[in-house]
C-alpha cells in the first residue's frame, strides 16, 4: 500500500485522534524519521547520556542515534515495560506491540478524520518533507532516511506517484521543446 505524508495543517489534531500509547510512537517517528518496526523496537538500553537514542536499522542494518527532546526521552522513559521494552504488548510487558496493532491504531485515528492512505509508515514521508521543507538537500534526505538511491527519496516527496508521472512527463515535454530550439543545436556544436 502506498501512504500518504500527514498534512502539515492536519498533524496535531491527527495526533490528537491518538491514544496517549500511540501519540508516543507517532512522536518518535516524527522526531527521528525512523521505520515503525525500529520505533517498536526501542529499549532502555538504546538509551544514552545527553537524550541520545541509537537504533540499529532492521532493514539495511546500519545503526542511527538522534539527539531527542528531553520531554520525549522522559515520556519514553515512563513507558517501559518489562526487560527494557519501551513500546510493550499489554498482553506480554516483556515484548514489544506488533506493528499490525500500530497499523491499526493509525488507520483508526486517519478513519475519524477521513484521511486516505495513512498509515505508521506516514511518519516517515511526514518526516522527510519537513526536514525538505527546512532546508535540507536530496542528499541529506537519503543519509537521514537511510536510503540507498536518491529516486526512493524522491517518491517521499510527493503524496502519490500521478504527481511523480506528471512532474516526469513535464520534464520531459520541456526537454524535447529544448532540443528542437535553436539553443541547443548552438550548444551541442559547442561541445
Amino acid at each position: 500500500m502506498r501512504t500518504n505524508s500527514i498534512p502539515p495543517s492536519l498533524k496535531r489534531k491527527y495526533r490528537n485522534r491518538l491514544s496517549r500509547y500511540w501519540r508516543l510512537v507517532y512522536d518518535v517517528g516524527l522526531c527521528t524519521g525512523w521505520r515503525v518496526s525500529d520505533i517498536l523496537g526501542l529499549r532502555l538500553e538504546n538509551f544514552y547520556p545527553r537524550n541520545i537514542v541509537v537504533c540499529v536499522q532492521k532493514k539495511t542494518n546500519s545503526v542511527s542515534a538522534k539527539q531527542l527532546p528531553k520531554t520525549l526521552v522522559r515520556r519514553l522513559k515512563d513507558n517501559v515495560g518489562y526487560d527494557g521494552v519501551v513500546f510493550p504488548s499489554p498482553y506480554n510487558q516483556s515484548v514489544p506491540v506488533s506493528r499490525q496493532a500500530c497499523h491499526r491504531a493509525f488507520k483508526r485515528a486517519a478513519d475519524l478524520m477521513t484521511l486516505e492512505r495513512i498509515s505508521p509508515h506516514s511518519m516517515r514521508k511526514t518526516y522527510a518533507k519537513e526536514l525538505y521543507r527546512s532546508g535540507a538537500t536530496l542528499k541529506e534526505l537519503q543519509e537521514a532516511l537511510d536510503h540507498d538511491r536518491p529516486e526512493t527519496t524522491l517518491l517521499y516527496l510527493l503524496d502519490n506517484y500521478d504527481e511523480l508521472i506528471k512532474e516526469a512527463l513535464h520534464r520531459q515535454r520541456q526537454e524535447e521543446t529544448f532540443k528542437k530550439s535553436k539553443g541547443y543545436e548552438a550548444l551541442k556544436t559547442k561541445l
